[in-house]
């Protein structure tokens, strides 16, 4: 009986690899996307990355 799942295990270890590599491509690409956007702003204050993005993670 076990060997009748052996290539369903399989099929889902590959679904859940797949889903695993396009949720960090979108992670990747939120964090890319959010860095870009807040980039002109930080470059107009003349603020330190650090400093930029401290007062973003601290600010209510």
């Amino acid at each position: 009986m076990t060997f009748e799942l052996a290539p369903l295990a399989g099929v889902i270890a590959v679904g859940i690899i797949a889903l695993a590599i396009v949720g960090g491509v979108i992670a990747v690409a939120s964090v890319v996307d959010f860095i870009v956007h807040n980039r002109p702003v930080r470059v107009a204050r003349q603020q330190s990355i650090p400093t930029y993005y401290r007062s973003l993670a601290f600010s209510r």
